[in-house]
């Protein structure tokens, strides 16, 4: 049994009964479940580190530490086929799995308590009608694989909708297996998909997930945007924040700039405070209006209140007598915050001692955010300016639990780093990426270049706690590694990510990404579930794209691209394009605990959007766009960690309500590891019960309410698994 607000859910050894209930309509209840079924007593999968407590009726009937778990399993549902349920955000996801292929050319399934059912969109869709609301059932896509795990698609469809009785109502999935003996299996699908911009060229900055599942992203547009609220003193391109629920619905927006054009390019979550940082060309900008020299651009580092995107104050960074941009923003511990970025000015502020500009210098400045409006809304408690002798970048900064700074970016000076533990690798003017450790107060602790003789950039970081590794991502013009035997320039740029102990600098283990066609570009890396996941810009028509939603390299020389990434390989475990007809730019991913991951970029494509399940559809303005894509990879890797607990958004439903069996079927003992990859679903997890037998049981599900059920998901999976 599942409860959540207006809906519940039952999970019955035939199926499933929903119980739908809104302020607008009474109770309803409509049944699942797969025709001609034998009844199969459901397995708890998934099992989460959450314990619910139920107290209800007598006392003792009461219990603590109820097993909570994230999917469901109804094993021989029909013969060689087994039936797998798992949560999401969303609602609940559905799938099939097969010993052959050819066991799943046909499944019949059956809704009861409804009014119609309908097959729509020639077969990629399906409408369930109650009377009060529509369910959809959309996103229906298979595959197979060849012998050596190479996947092809194959057709399949919704198909025969017809009633067989009252309000029961029957529906089939068609599968077309082409190989009887091969498994099928189904590509990952897209759950929402939005677009944010005017007419105009907008550009994305970058993006940060909230606690409750919530999604902040920043970047700049035009001030002609209807429903904006426009703060300061709107004129030219605005820095924008936007906050998207976890549902892709799009919940609020802000934009806030000067009389010129300003751009938010970094966006971080700090003590119930949300911080952007960009970059301002107006001479009277935020709050107040303390620009300096006309002409010039300052860096500036904003507060907003999260829930509301109320403005709270914006601090300049930089001098009258240059040029300072912003890259990246991190939030440390102690809510110190800590920017990065370049600066072509002299006396930068709080550098010790204070120097002149050789060109463009990369920088690193540490602010105490404040609670004022005015001059005193930040203090400025240290920088550090990288005075190379050639042009130098900062890009991306992170801060570890112990208040140490780690910064990445690119070099051409053969003298930017003191005693570095890698020497520069390239020519004076030739472009290394770089890696500097400091301690809290910003002294120097270690750094490296990372290159060859071609040129070297990284782009971004984050840590992986497994490993006690920082993840380097970026962009390597050079034809061996560092460790290699050869580091002559390389005909294309490759996308790499390299992993070093961060205590020593140490080198454990890199990837790159190879190509001979085009360049390739990183530009995010994020972690989901411990797996590490990379994008960035392609133009290489042979980039290595396997098991992707978007496998067709579009028409304007660039794409996008997203890529499961194990340290070692230089083959993605999974990988795609992320495209249209014009040009795409994947520019930020996060992940969430349930193993879905959202991409942010920038695309000039008004055919992006490769299915809308979720959101209502979002069409491109014109120009270059924001957008935000949700997906999910559907990870085939057994290695990957099952579990990543509940979210914490109240996901966890506030009593079980189930019978003293629970209802589902338990182990009676803790499961065996086997000799074997472990069985996985449908859905791409493996099996992993560990309750006890005779324990009451709860299925935990993030969100579920009303007609989003069904609404809200991206439909059915055909998944039989291999022979």
């Amino acid at each position: 049994m599942l409860r959540h607000r207006s809906a519940h859910a039952l999970f019955t050894d035939t199926g499933l009964t929903l119980s739908l209930s809104s302020r607008e309509q009474r109770l309803r209840e409509l049944g699942w479940g797969v025709a001609g079924a034998r009844p199969v007593a459901p397995q708890a999968e998934k099992p989460r580190e959450a314990k619910l407590n139920r107290f209800e009726g007598p006392r003792e009937s009461w219990a603590r530490d109820v097993p909570t778990y994230g999917g469901l399993r109804y094993p021989g549902v029909l013969p060689g086929v087994d039936l797998w349920v798992e949560e999401h955000t969303a609602g609940l996801e559905y799938g099939f799995r097969a010993e052959r292929g050819e066991l799943l050319r046909r499944v019949r399934l059956e809704y009861a308590g409804v009014e119609a059912v309908r097959v729509v969109e020639e077969g990629r869709g399906l409408e369930v009608e109650l009377g009060g609301g529509v369910l959809h059932e959309r996103g229906l896509k298979c595959a197979q694989e060849t012998a050596d795990g190479v996947q092809y698609e194959v057709g399949c469809r919704f198909a025969d909708a017809r009633r067989v009785g009252g309000d029961r109502w029957e529906y089939a999935i068609e599968v077309d297996v082409e190989e009887p003996s091969s498994p099928v299996v189904v590509d990952p699908v897209i759950l929402w998909n939005d677009y944010l911009g005017v007419e105009e060229d907008d550009s994305f900055g970058d993006m940060v997930r909230g606690d409750g599942g919530e999604l902040f992203v920043t970047g700049t547009l035009a001030n002609g945007l209807s429903g904006a609220r426009l703060q300061g003193l709107p004129g030219g391109k605005g820095a924008v924040v936007a906050r998207l629920q976890a549902d892709g619905g799009l919940d609020k927006w802000t934009i806030f700039g000067g009389a010129d054009d300003d751009m938010g390019s970094a966006i971080a979550l700090g003590d119930k405070k949300l911080y952007v940082a960009g970059v301002t060309n107006s001479t009277a900008f935020g709050i107040p209006a303390n620009h300096g020299a006309e002409g010039t651009q300052d860096g500036f580092v904003a507060q907003l209140e999260p829930s509301s995107l109320d403005l709270e104050w914006i601090y300049l960074v930089g001098t009258n007598a240059g040029d300072e941009f912003v890259h990246d923003l991190a939030v440390g511990p102690d809510g110190g915050l800590f920017i990065v970025g370049t600066t072509n000015s002299s006396n930068f502020p709080k550098e010790t001692p204070p120097a002149t500009a050789r060109g463009w210098d990369a920088f690193i400045m540490r602010l105490t955010p404040g609670t004022d409006a005015g001059p005193n809304a930040a203090s400025e408690d240290w920088s550090i300016v990288f005075r190379g002798s050639n042009r130098d970048i900062a890009y991306a900064v992170t801060v570890d639990e112990r208040d140490h700074v780690y910064v990445t970016g690119r070099s051409e000076s053969l003298d930017l780093l003191g005693s570095p533990l890698r020497p520069h690798s390239g020519p004076d003017g030739g472009a290394d990426a770089f890696i500097v450790k400091l301690k809290p107060d910003g002294k120097g602790e270690s750094s490296m270049y990372i290159g060859g003789q071609g040129n070297e950039e990284g782009r971004a970081l984050v840590f992986q706690p497994s490993s006690n590794s920082l993840l380097v991502a970026g962009t390597y013009g050079s034809v061996a590694f560092p460790g290699g035997s050869v580091t002559t320039p390389s005909a294309t740029a490759e996308a790499f990510v390299m992993g070093l102990d961060r205590n020593t600098f140490g080198l454990m283990r890199s990837s790159v990404l190879w190509n001979t066609s085009g360049d390739d570009e990183a530009r995010a890396i994020t972690l989901v579930n411990d797996a590490i996941y990379l994008g960035g810009v392609t133009r290489s028509r042979d980039f290595p794209v396997d098991g992707g939603f978007d496998t067709v390299f579009g028409d304007g020389g660039t794409e996008g691209f997203v890529a499961r990434v194990v340290l070692g390989e230089d083959v993605p475990r999974w990988s795609s394009w992320v495209g249209g007809n014009k040009e795409d730019a994947v520019l930020a991913l996060q992940g969430d605990p349930q193993g879905r991951l959202f991409i942010g970029g920038t695309t000039s494509s008004n055919d992006l959007v490769l299915n809308t399940e979720v959101a209502p559809l979002k069409n491109h303005i014109g120009g270059n766009d924001l957008f935000v894509m949700h997906v999910d990879p559907a990870i085939q890797d057994a290695g990957v960690p099952e579990d990543a607990g509940v979210p914490a958004d109240g996901g966890v439903p506030q009593d079980g309500g189930v019978p003293e069996d629970g209802g589902v079927q338990l182990p009676d003992k803790e499961p065996e590891q086997p000799d074997t990859e472990p069985v996985k679903s449908a859905l791409g997890w493996s099996c992993g019960s560990t309750g006890t037998g005779g324990e009451p049981v709860t299925f935990a599900l993030g969100t579920l309410a009303g007609l989003w059920l069904f609404a809200s998901r991206r439909g059915t999976h055909v998944w039989p698994k291999r022979s």
